[in-house]
């Protein structure tokens, strides 16, 4: 039930903290040019994929559209991921925890968390197949949809050290590609600092 004299409404279920953030800026973007303001802590990619679909429907159910198909892309590229290592049961084992945790409930929520775990998954996947500069597109595009995507640079970076078992020559080249993901957050807080003059205000 809604709040006493509210009628229940979908929406008011649904946009709440970070999914409002983020409905404003799929709106009304940043804010004025030369303001720093809150909404840089909420980052670019989400209501960016939103916004093309928000011409064409109501903004909140846009939003829940990009969420869940973010969300089913994830379910299947971690089953590709898993079971490339751990067989069919493995991968079918890995998606049946993920249905059944907490994290899939907020991951179907209008927020970014399932953009980016779907980019995560599809990081490492690209990684799985050997391509580096495609994981490093897609750890890019995590950094620049959650200041925790830039986080995937170091595991990365430790996976290709590892694998070539700390020999710089020999993971010297994917590592480089690798470099990509920083450089998400980099373009963000530059953009930060011209538009509204505190780069920091994305930390």
């Amino acid at each position: 039930r809604g709040a006493p004299g509210r009628p229940f409404s979908l929406e008011g279920l649904l946009v709440r903290g970070d999914a409002a953030q983020y409905l404003r800026i799929v709106e009304d973007g940043y804010g004025p040019t030369g303001q720093a303001t809150r909404r840089l802590l909420f980052f670019p990619l989400y209501p960016l994929l939103v916004k093309p679909f928000a011409f064409l429907m109501d903004p909140v159910l846009a939003a829940v559209l990009v969420t869940n198909v973010a969300l089913l892309l994830a379910m299947y590229f971690l089953f590709r991921v898993v079971e490339s290592a751990a067989g069919k049961e493995g991968g079918d084992d890995a998606i049946a925890y993920l249905a059944a945790s907490p994290i899939a409930f907020f991951c179907a929520l209008p927020t970014a968390d399932a953009l980016l775990l779907m980019l995560l998954v599809l990081s490492f996947y690209g990684w799985e197949k050997d391509r580096p500069v495609i994981a490093g597109l897609f750890g890019m595009m995590a950094a620049l949809t959650h200041l925790y995507g830039v986080l995937l640079f170091f595991g990365m970076a430790f996976a290709a050290a590892s694998k070539a078992k700390w020999r710089f020559s020999s993971f010297a080249g994917p590592a480089a590609a690798l470099l990509l993901i920083p450089a998400g957050l980099a373009a963000f807080m530059i953009y930060a600092q011209v538009g509204h003059g505190d780069a920091m205000a994305v930390i």
